[in-house]
């Protein structure tokens, strides 16, 4: 990136949730935007280098995981980019808060509609406070008129409350008047999703296997790609020629709601690390789970943040380092081992997704709590390697009686005025700009 150069952040969630840890697949909630955003990166690296050098602004693609609990990952990446603490990739970028002109988020965008054929609008939603006008104007025009390829855009028709986000982390903690736009498949008061944080949200939910609804995803991708473009100072006529690659983006949407052990995921780790170790296998053949949770000692390989940083790390401009020649050497921040040799990366980043109300003292080897403003959570895990005992005591009759009772006459008297506060936590994020940008990624979430 150079110096003062106009940024647009385009942003997304790497994490869904679920009742249960281990089947939080959010194929419509989480994977659809994810995958729309992932293969908008690629159509736009993939420019001729003339077309790129008619676009005036940096992109950056991030990708924040914890989303579902706090917005752990955002909030901590726009808190380190506003105080100067980015991770050591990234320090070399230049990049500044006060570089950031706008943040686009792609959100929900596995809605099918109630006619399969005609795909739902992809609506633009804004935050009401004071903002740039005729920024936000720009990115809205520029969404509208790429609406002609297989979905329309529209601006949501109601001044509420933006949908839950990282968006909601820029404008608390960054800027309050910072230009916005939220894309998604639903209008203010239109959200459908029957099974929203289920284990039903699978790939069938989405449409893996309908040709029209990857039509329509894919098509989505395109409008996205088109518009980022445009608003980042592209030319009209060129952006007609950039499209979103359908056959990438059904290989990619299956591999994280069917199973991981796909011809997508060993194309692109290919000549890795991971894939020397025998990576993807059968024990993959399964819906990889995208709940966010206490960092544990996993392999980095079967998680949603290495595939995407993966796919961003190909994407973008990286230098061989011939004098590393050794695998097992090629494993420290920004570099990677890929197609048989290292390669170093000033534009692709990773970095812990800890909620910023913690702070490492190196004194004492532990977290502390630094700022009780931000989100704060645990959770109690057992080894399945530790015998156990549980104890369970059943209530009287009498007592079960008097437990119903009050809790039927507490909600009677709470009546429609019952509430529910979603906090959102964030595991790992991944940022990415084509042209003169970088990439973020944050692995699981450490407390």
């Amino acid at each position: 990136m150079t110096n003062s150069t106009p940024t647009l952040v385009v942003s997304a969630a790497l994490d869904s949730t679920s009742l249960f840890k281990g089947s939080a697949i959010g194929a419509s909630a989480t994977v659809a935007g994810l995958a729309a955003l992932l293969i908008a990166s690629q159509a736009l690296s993939s420019l001729s280098t003339d077309i790129k050098e008619t676009m005036t602004k940096n992109i950056l693609f991030s990708l924040y995981n914890g989303e579902s609990y706090g917005y752990i990952g955002s909030s901590r990446f726009v808190t380190e980019l506003r105080e100067g603490r980015l991770p050591v990739t990234m320090q070399n970028s230049s990049l500044s808060f006060a570089d950031v002109e706008a943040v686009i988020e792609v959100g929900h965008l596995g809605s099918r509609g109630r006619d399969p054929n005609a795909p739902t609008p992809l609506y633009v939603h804004r935050d009401p406070t004071p903002q740039s006008e005729q920024t936000t104007d720009a990115m809205i025009e520029a969404l509208e008129e790429k609406s002609d390829d297989g979905r329309e855009v529209e601006l949501a028709t109601a001044a509420h409350l933006l949908p839950p986000g990282s968006l909601h982390s820029w404008l608390r903690w960054g800027d309050r008047h910072l230009p916005h736009v939220h894309i998604a498949d639903h209008n203010s008061d239109g959200f459908t999703n029957d099974y929203y944080g289920s284990f039903l949200d699978d790939a069938k939910n989405l449409g893996v296997y309908d040709l029209l609804a990857m039509q329509h995803l894919c098509s989505a991708s395109t409008v996205l790609a088109r518009s980022l473009y445009l608003i980042a100072g592209g030319t009209e006529h060129l952006a007609t020629t950039i499209n979103a690659d359908c056959t990438a983006l059904k290989g990619l949407v299956t591999s994280l709601t069917v199973s991981m052990d796909s011809e997508y995921v060993r194309d692109i780790t290919n000549g890795t690390e991971c894939a020397a170790r025998g990576y993807p296998g059968s024990a993959d053949n399964q819906p990889l789970s995208l709940y966010v949770g206490v960092a544990k000692q996993r392999p980095q390989c079967g998680s949603v943040a290495y595939v995407a940083y993966l796919v961003l790390m190909r994407a973008l401009t990286k230098t061989a380092v011939p004098s590393i020649d050794d695998m097992g050497n090629c494993g420290t921040e920004g570099y990677m081992w890929l197609d048989g040799a290292c390669y170093h990366s000033t534009q692709t980043a990773m970095g812990r997704a800890i909620s910023p109300a913690f702070l490492f003292n190196t004194d004492t080897g532990a977290h502390e709590i630094v700022n009780k403003s931000f989100s704060m959570w645990t959770e109690s895990e057992w080894s399945p390697d530790t015998p156990y005992t549980m104890a369970f005591v059943a209530e009287s009759p009498s007592e079960r009686l008097v437990a119903m009772v009050t809790g039927l006459a507490t909600s009677f008297l709470r009546e429609n005025k019952a509430y529910t506060n979603l906090y959102f936590f964030d595991t790992v994020s991944v940022s990415f700009s084509a042209f003169k940008g970088m990439a973020f990624c944050q692995p699981e979430a450490e407390i």
